[in-house]
């Protein structure tokens, strides 16, 4: 995953809840119902946040996964060179 992709991410986050904010400060409505509706958004961004949160943990976890998997090829293939090497010596 790229650094990019995490920042889009937070700009996006971040972005979503100006919007919100600002929408529900502009709002005419009695303040109760304007708390209530900000309690119930923030438990929506909270729970958007949450999975997206897990689904960057897991790509990482892949992604490191993977990344060990080609390095024990490359040492493998460093070890098998250099035993071919030795023997030609």
């Amino acid at each position: 995953m790229s650094n990019n992709s995490g920042k889009g991410f937070l700009f996006l986050v971040g972005g979503a809840l100006l919007g919100a904010a600002a929408g529900i400060l502009f709002a005419p409505d009695k303040g109760y119902r304007t708390r209530r509706r900000i309690g119930k958004q923030m438990g929506e961004m909270k729970e958007t946040v949450s999975q997206k949160f897990d689904e960057l943990v897991n790509q990482a976890e892949n992604f490191v996964h993977d990344l060990r998997a080609t390095a024990a090829e490359v040492v493998e293939e460093v070890k098998e060179e250099w035993k071919n090497e030795q023997q030609k010596s």
